[in-house]
Parts: C-alpha cells; structure tokens; sequence
C-alpha cells in the first residue's frame, strides 16, 4: 500500500473523497470501501466543483458515479460521445441490431444529452438525426447507430473478402465454394452473419480494388482494373469462376484469348494493368488513403451529407454550441416554445 500512495504522489495525483457514507453490506457484514478516484491538475483546474457519490444499493455498491447535477451540456456532450455511443457501437461487431433498438438506445442518449435524470421526461429540443454528423456541417458529432452497424457489416465483408484469417476461410469455404462471394445467398439455416453479409454485399463491393499480382482473383467479378469490374463494365452478372491467372501465358498477357473474351476497349484497359507476377494479389478499400479498412471513412461514405460553412470551424467550442443548439431550436426562444406548446 505504502508503494501504491508513493506512486500517487510522484504522478501528481489527487484522491477525491466520496460524500457518501464509506461502509458496504456484503453478505450480512460490513465492509470498507476500497475504491479510490484519482484526477490529475489538469482535470481539477477544469472542474473545480468534482463531486463522487456512490450508487444506490439497489444499483450497485461499489461503483461510483459523478453527480449529474456537475454536468454542463458540454459536460453531457464529451460523455455521451466518449462513453455511452461506445459501449454500444462494440458490440455491434458481432451482433446486428434491428432499427427499433437502435431507436431506443439512441433516445435515450438524446434524454441525456438534454438533461433527462432520474427517469424523469425532458424537453428534447432537437432529435438525435438532427444532432448527428460532423461539424463543419453544423453538427455535434454523434453517429447514428444504425449507419455504425453498417460500416461493421462492411468490415466484416472486407474481412472476409481479405481471406487472411481462420474466420474468414471457414465462412468461403462453408457458403461460397464453387461460386464467387458475390454469388453466394442465404437460405434458412444459415448463419446470422452470412445473412448479415449477403444483405450489404453489393454496396461494399463498390469500395473494394484489387491490386493484381500472381493472378488468383476472379477475372469477371473482381474490380481489379481499377475503375470497375468486367462485369460492371459490360453490365452482365457472370457465374464463371475464371481466375485472371488463366489469361497468363509466358509471363504476359495471352492476347489471342483476351481479345476472344472481351471487347476491344476492356482489353485496352487490360493491357495498362501493370503485371507484377511475383507479387500476392492484395486487396484495397477505396475510401482510405492507405488501403486498409477504416470504420471512419466508411461510415463518411454512408452517412447523409449536408452543406459545409466555415462558420462553425472558426468559432470557440461554446460559441459553437449555442450555434448549434439555436440553428436546430434547441434554445428556448419564443417562436421554438409557441411551435412546442
């Protein structure tokens, strides 16, 4: 213990105390608690007026929680955005919410936002749509739930697409043998992922480039061309499975087949893919700079856009949001409490 408020003390820490009483029942007998929260200068210079209360035994005896009652709208705002959006948006890894979920969980982060406590109602000056969405748009920041369970599936197809991992070949070899992914359709029985995929596999398949290599990448329906696919170009949905290694002969290009496969302009196009044989075929998300697959830049290539101002980038965060909150009629003016009331 002696170690532990040393360590304390060189880090320039803070002990806040509780308010509340520092005894817990656990099964019949009386304990002390043991927790401890501790804050840097920066911290107690910003919020001089920290409070630490414990739960009510009927939620909880251990965990603290800071008083709602110290937090400003900002104060709302950075928890909401740091915190309660994430808990949820983790799990969307694995499971796909239906729409009616994500409702609900995003009104209740809206009834935060707003000042909503103790289960009891508050006015809502501006829906979650409304506040979601960059800033330089004249928004807050919030992503809607939905478009995250989106850009999740999409990493999942890009996962899968990739074929790096044991997930990703058991589920090529459990639902797409003989047929290229995009062929591939759920029946009953199946998997609530594959059913996940195969629901946003058109859309994603837009975002994903191939770089050509030893050739191991299907020759109609893989955009490896850099502009589209065969398929898209000649607007046909082929069935092959003829990889664009078959179109190699003497490490180049077999003109006499290409020009008896595809028109003339597709074959031009061909002929100024760069040939790099030695090299694996790798896989490119269009959206990022560095080809890898982010969930920022897909959710940006989904979300609803609005016109940009300048404005709200060259104003103070608090200026900013009495901008927002004015613009969606979020301030109690007259004309807002007349359409309210």
């Amino acid at each position: 213990m002696k170690d532990f408020n040393d360590m304390i003390l060189n880090s320039n820490l803070y002990d806040i105390d509780f308010s509340s009483n520092s005894f817990t029942w656990n099964q019949g007998t009386m304990w002390q608690r043991l927790d401890r929260i501790l804050f840097n200068n920066a911290w107690i210079n910003k919020y001089q007026k920290t409070h630490i209360e414990y739960l009510s035994r009927t939620l909880s005896d251990h965990t603290p929680l800071l008083s709602f009652n110290f937090l400003s709208f900002g104060g709302r705002l950075v928890l909401n955005k740091s915190v309660l959006c994430s808990i949820s948006i983790y799990l969307f890894h694995t499971l796909n919410p239906t729409k009616n979920i994500c409702m609900k969980f995003e009104r209740m982060f809206n009834k935060f936002l707003w000042g909503a406590k103790d289960g009891k109602s508050v006015i809502l000056w501006a829906s979650w749509n409304n506040c979601s969405g960059v800033q330089d748009e004249g928004k807050l920041g919030f992503k809607t739930l939905s478009d995250m369970a989106r850009c999740f599936s999409f990493k999942l197809w890009f996962n899968m697409r990739s074929n790096n991992s044991l997930w990703s070949k058991f589920m090529i070899k459990k639902y797409c043998v003989g047929k290229h992914p995009l062929n591939g359709f759920f029946k009953n029985g199946d998997s609530n992922i594959w059913k996940r995929l195969c629901a946003i596999k058109w859309e994603v398949e837009n975002f994903i480039q191939w770089g050509l290599g030893c050739g191991n990448i299907f020759f109609w329906q893989d955009n490896w061309l850099g502009c589209s696919s065969i398929d898209n170009f000649l607007n046909t949905h082929s069935n092959s499975l003829c990889k664009v290694a078959e179109f190699f002969k003497d490490g180049a290009w077999n003109l006499p087949l290409l020009a008896d496969m595809v028109p003339n302009f597709i074959l031009n196009l061909i002929l100024e893919v760069p040939l790099q044989l030695e090299q694996k075929d790798y896989m490119l998300f269009t959206k990022s700079n560095d080809g890898s697959f982010a969930v920022k830049e897909a959710w940006h290539s989904i979300r609803h856009f609005q016109p940009k101002s300048t404005i709200f980038l060259s104003v103070s965060k608090k200026v900013f949001l009495l901008m927002t909150l004015f613009f969606y009629g979020g301030l109690p003016t007259i004309i807002c409490l007349l359409i309210l009331f």
